[in-house]
């Protein structure tokens, strides 16, 4: 999903209804925050949380999208040929110093400067994910661009990974406070998060991942890619790290990640003694033998780690529907109980915020009011 991909009706009915004056901090926009965070993540709206209130406003990009129908950052913007002077008019076009030199054309610095503006209004970080090639050409030569043509802020560098696979992972670090160290094992790590098309084909390679039966391992692969596509419906990704033996499923929302386990429910059926065991049975009686089997059942289970150890949310096939046929039901229920992480996690820093100020007042009074221990 790009930045600037059109927006669905339902994600520009919210985007009118944020630019209307609702910044969804009642419980009725409630379940609307999941899918703003999605427009939030295309620079259409910002969220803000100042006193614990949740706001959502709308941004000039949200707006000129609202005005004109598209992203004010679509890099066809720059392919459209600007209106042409008459001719009596017409001067020929002249070339900056800098674009003469490297042969940088107009429409390069235009994005690079598009692309450090981004950056310095944001966390300092920009994602592009599932470039084409000709898009992850265009990055390359405004990412150039950018540190040749003295764009970036003093004391300011410029990382990127994905410059020929995966995401393009640009980030904007401040030299003085060293924050670039970071950066290597963040670019190694980002490697190794492919497409979708390359999770499937590293799935079917290595489908360790997957813990179900040779017979159910179609329906896994499938499910896998359409949970991907219902989570990129929703601003979110399903992320297949295959770095190691044995590759990990998991799922991204804003900046948080939950770790996604695929296995097969099995049946406990009455054992049948072989003959083997029979004989063993007559020899020797005393012996035990299982009295069930476990036996694969096919039936999908899904499960999605939650904040808290040990805790997770599940769904299994039924007798009525197939998870395949749930996908977008099972990405809203992980957003729901992303959602009451968040709250749970708000929650415990106040009661944390609370129990600290009674400490500092029992020990003030404890010391007669001079702030010294008795």
């Amino acid at each position: 999903m790009q930045r600037w991909d059109r927006l669905n009706e339902r994600q520009v009915a919210l985007l009118r209804q944020i630019a209307d004056g609702d910044n969804l901090s009642t419980p009725e926009g409630a379940p609307h925050r999941t899918s703003a965070r999605a427009l939030q993540t295309r620079r259409l709206i910002d969220i803000t949380r100042k006193g614990g209130l949740w706001r959502a406003t709308v941004t000039e990009a949200g707006r000129y999208y609202l005005e004109h129908g598209s992203h004010p950052e679509d890099p066809a913007h720059l392919a459209r040929p600007t209106p042409s002077r008459p001719k009596a008019e017409s001067v020929p076009p002249k070339r900056s110093a800098a674009a003469s030199t490297d042969g940088t054309g107009s429409a390069t610095l235009a994005l690079a400067q598009q692309l450090v503006d981004q950056l310095k209004r944001g966390d300092g970080v920009l994602r592009v994910e599932e470039p084409d090639e000709q898009t992850r050409a265009r990055y390359r030569r405004a990412i150039h661009a950018a540190k040749q043509q003295n764009l970036l802020p003093d004391g300011y560098e410029l990382r990127h990974t994905g410059r020929d696979r995966g995401d393009i992972v640009v980030r904007l670090y401040n030299k003085a406070n060293g924050a670039s160290r970071g950066w290597d094992p963040f670019r190694i790590a980002s490697r190794h998060q492919t497409t979708i098309d390359e999770e499937i084909i590293a799935l079917q390679k290595n489908p360790s991942a997957l813990t179900v039966s040779t017979e159910l391992l179609p329906r896994a692969l499938e499910l896998v890619r359409l949970l991907a596509a219902a989570a990129r419906s929703r601003g979110h990704r399903l992320v297949v790290n295959t770095k190691g033996a044995r590759p990990t499923l998991s799922l991204r929302l804003e900046k948080a990640k939950r770790a996604v386990r695929m296995t097969e429910e099995y049946d406990k059926v009455p054992h049948v003694l072989t003959d083997d065991e029979r004989w063993r049975q007559r020899r020797q009686p005393w012996i035990s033998l299982p009295e069930f089997d476990r036996v694969p059942s096919g039936r999908l289970v899904l499960e999605v780690n939650r904040a808290d150890y040990g805790k997770s949310d599940t769904w299994t096939d039924d007798k009525r529907t197939m998870l395949e046929t749930r996908v977008h039901k099972i990405i809203r229920g992980v957003e729901t109980g992303y959602l009451a992480d968040q709250r749970l996690r708000s929650a415990a820093r106040c009661r944390y915020s609370r129990r600290r100020g009674v400490e500092v007042q029992v020990r003030v009074l404890r010391s007669g009011g001079n702030g010294e221990n008795s």
